[in-house]
């Protein structure tokens, strides 16, 4: 059922995720979507990654070599460590279950850009929709380009709506729909949306999404 959804929606596709640092890098997934299963799976696999290493950076500690390549294989490895946290709290922020855990886990090792989303959709969960509109737009005014990350498209989008920025509302919860083809609320706010501006046609594309997805 959810490859019909997606071929009704969307062609599969490759998807960066881009890492919010003032560096240049990407990881490529072959994932177009973040269902639940996808990122458990992910995360664990990041973690066995961690332990490697960890292991790695041990051994080199104990090792009696201390020249300039130890060090500074040393420093690239606790790169990578810094990379796999701010993946790990990419990933697990796509629940709003885990969003003290994601804020937490960058606050002990980096502080990026991205936190400026995390901390909105913490002030999302707590009602204070104001302050988390205004912590999306701070990092939108820095980011230009949308993130692969289908919670902060939904709740950005859902705030948007709320304020009545009703054409960049549709954009981010549309992407949201690309993350998480099977999330009906979305597609119920995009329809309604569509039939308030007299968006037939496209209100359709969701009502069939709806049909297909079936009641709760």
């Amino acid at each position: 059922m959810l490859n019909k959804i997606i071929r009704t929606y969307q062609n599969t596709r490759l998807a960066t995720i881009k890492k919010f640092t003032n560096q240049h890098y990407d990881i490529l997934d072959e994932a177009g979507f973040l269902d639940d299963g996808y990122i458990s799976k992910k995360i664990e696999g990041l973690k066995i990654e961690y332990a490697k290493l960890d292991n790695q950076i041990d051994v080199l500690l104990l090792s009696a070599n201390k020249d300039d390549y130890t060090k500074q294989k040393i420093a690239t490895l606790l790169d990578q460590k810094d990379d796999i946290h701010l993946y790990i709290a990419f990933l697990s922020s796509n629940s709003m279950n885990s969003i003290e855990f994601a804020i937490q886990l960058l606050v002990q090792n980096q502080k990026t850009d991205f936190c400026l989303c995390l901390e909105a959709l913490y002030h999302f969960k707590q009602n204070r929709e104001k302050d988390a509109l205004d912590l999306f737009e701070k990092y939108f005014m820095l980011h230009q380009d949308p993130l692969d990350h289908f919670l902060i498209n939904k709740i950005y989008g859902v705030l948007l709506l709320r304020y009545n920025q009703i054409e960049k509302a549709i954009k981010f919860l549309r992407i949201a729909t690309e993350k998480r083809p099977d999330d009906r609320e979305v597609h119920q706010l995009l329809l309604q949306t569509y039939e308030d501006l007299g968006m037939r046609d496209q209100g359709k594309i969701h009502q069939k999404i709806l049909d297909l997805l079936g009641d709760d």
